[in-house]
């Protein structure tokens, strides 16, 4: 179905590049108006956490995103900002002239945690929830669909990769 390019790390400038590579697969048309670009999409986030001492509040915990992964088709895209990961998703979202009957599938392995940081930078159409803070896909007004694959299979990830 798709390469995996080790040893090998792409930016976003790639891209344009990667999608046209992965385009001939095709888009896979279902019985709904629904279609999606037969492209495996992949997301993680990694992250720090530590403790900031205010007048206000006392050991007030935070988080930070300190590098991104966006995998298209095994090939993967690693940034440290978040304005590169918007600027990816842009680039996306124009080359495949994505819209609400036209969506890629991004997986993400516990997308409640990744969606914490990313909530506030989309705008959703769509989010369907187990529970609180618990999303098993957020659809994005422009055609892109997150959804949780550790929801989705009850594997962890080192399950999941053996069964893949």
């Amino acid at each position: 179905m798709f390469e995996l390019v080790e040893d090998k790390i792409f930016s976003v400038d790639d891209i344009p590049d990667i999608l046209e590579d992965a385009l001939t697969n095709g888009i896979h048309t279902s019985n709904t108006k629904i279609n999606y670009y037969n492209i495996v999409f992949a997301f993680d986030i990694e992250t720090s956490n530590f403790t900031v001492s205010c007048d206000k509040d006392k050991n007030n915990k935070r988080s930070i995103m300190y590098i991104w992964q966006l995998a298209i088709n095994g090939r993967v895209i690693i940034g440290r900002e978040w304005a590169e990961f918007l600027h990816a998703i842009d680039l996306i979202c124009n080359q495949l002239e994505l819209n609400k009957n036209k969506r890629i599938l991004i997986y993400v392995h516990n997308l409640a945690f990744e969606f914490q940081f990313i909530r506030k930078m989309f705008e959703w159409s769509k989010v369907f929830a187990i529970d609180t803070r618990k999303p098993i896909y957020a659809l994005t007004t422009s055609g892109v669909e997150f959804r949780c694959s550790y929801i989705l299979t009850n594997y962890s990830l080192a399950k999941l990769g053996e069964h893949l």
